[in-house]
């Protein structure tokens, strides 16, 4: 049996995240045979040294680079700033491109980049690494195994970029869009705020994500590990499912099994019984969940970039959750504005929501952030 290609890979960017996530996971892709790093395009000399002492080539102009040919496919990771200038000039050059997140900042040159990359139709994937890390995989198993019965409700609670629990949200609910939002301000015990969001889905699908600096601190929650589903007819598990990492719920724990730190397999436990399981297949690596997430990423960037299935996670559902994060803060200082949602025209939809929904405070709560908008620039 033939094994696939080496998909030959650029990276621009050589600052600390490439140098401690996407380096170490380079590395043991290339001894797997998946990818070869042509070059890593730095002009920073200190930088330069740390990518060669890692054993990996420097290319100090990555135009050139892409000129002279041998380069399969792109990974950016540069500043949030730089991104979307950067993944516009890439375009021209005509080859997949897998970039870090976010997008773009504003979400307004997000708005203008998934534009060009539609016309272009080129392959543009997101290295969103938490839709993967291993509890994330373990969840969204057991949902499309079909144990839980029909998922229609779910939370998660959240404390680094809302895109992030967004993408995760989204994704316990296969084949059902993201319709509508309303997200306020709440307080919590411990004196700081968080933000509220319920998500309505297709197919009366609902959502509730708890987003804030103090949601790390709140009684039995793991940050970003704990999810509450609700399923139609409960399945094997009954009307409500806890599904966390290291503590026992009503229903089932997750527990890591691995030697050393490493892990092996994930399970999926109601007592003694195991329900369902992860096998990590990149056991022995000493991965941490980030570089799982990038190593699945990376393996089906690969074969998409090939032509061989589809990437993990594309530009355009990475624009879906920025527009979501978005309409999150627009709604939560609108006091709970209920804001619809429509990809094809995002800007339309937030009007007609804000004309047909929105009380005499919600517009004067939106007028006069605008004008505070206005007044800064």
């Amino acid at each position: 049996m033939a094994t696939a290609p080496q998909t030959k890979i650029l990276h621009i960017g050589a600052g600390v995240r490439t140098q401690t996530l996407y380096l170490p996971v380079f590395r043991e892709l290339q001894q797997r045979g998946v990818l070869q790093i042509v070059g890593v395009a730095t002009r920073n000399a200190e930088r330069q040294t740390a990518v060669r002492a890692a054993g990996f080539p420097v290319v100090e102009d990555w135009r050139a680079a892409l000129q002279a040919g041998g380069v399969d496919a792109v990974t950016v990771v540069v500043p949030p700033a730089q991104m979307a200038d950067i993944l516009t000039e890439l375009l021209d050059y005509r080859r997949p491109l897998l970039h870090e997140t976010p997008l773009g900042r504003p979400v307004g040159k997000a708005t203008a980049l998934i534009k060009k990359i539609r016309a272009a139709g080129i392959l543009v994937a997101t290295a969103e690494q938490q839709v993967f890390y291993p509890e994330e995989q373990l969840k969204r198993q057991i949902i499309a195994s079909g144990q839980l019965g029909k998922v229609i409700a779910a939370d998660n609670h959240h404390h680094t970029f809302a895109y992030h629990g967004v993408a995760k949200l989204r994704r316990y609910f296969p084949n059902s869009r993201l319709i509508a939002l309303r997200a306020w301000t709440m307080p919590q015990p411990d004196g700081t705020q968080a933000t509220q969001t319920n998500f309505k889905f297709q197919n009366d699908q609902h959502a509730t994500m708890l987003f804030g600096p103090s949601s790390k601190n709140l009684p039995r929650r793991s940050p970003l590990r704990s999810l509450n589903i609700e399923a139609e007819g409960g399945g094997i598990f009954g009307d409500t499912v806890f599904l966390r990492e290291g503590a026992t719920f009503d229903e089932f724990h997750f527990l890591r099994r691995g030697l050393q730190g490493d892990l092996q397999r994930l399970e999926c436990e109601n007592g003694a019984r195991v329900l369902s399981a992860w096998d990590n297949p990149y056991a022995g690596a000493k991965f941490s969940d980030d570089e799982i997430g990038l190593a699945v990423i990376l393996e089906r960037f690969c074969a998409a970039a090939r032509g061989e299935g589809q990437s993990a996670y594309s530009a355009e559902e990475h624009y879906l959750d920025l527009l979501a994060t978005q309409a999150m803060e627009l709604s939560r200082r609108c006091s709970g504005l209920r804001l619809r949602l429509s990809p094809e025209q995002p800007r339309l939809a937030t009007v007609i929501s804000i004309l047909t929904d929105a009380s005499i405070r919600q517009l004067w709560l939106l007028a006069k952030w605008g004008l505070k908008k206005i007044v800064r620039r």
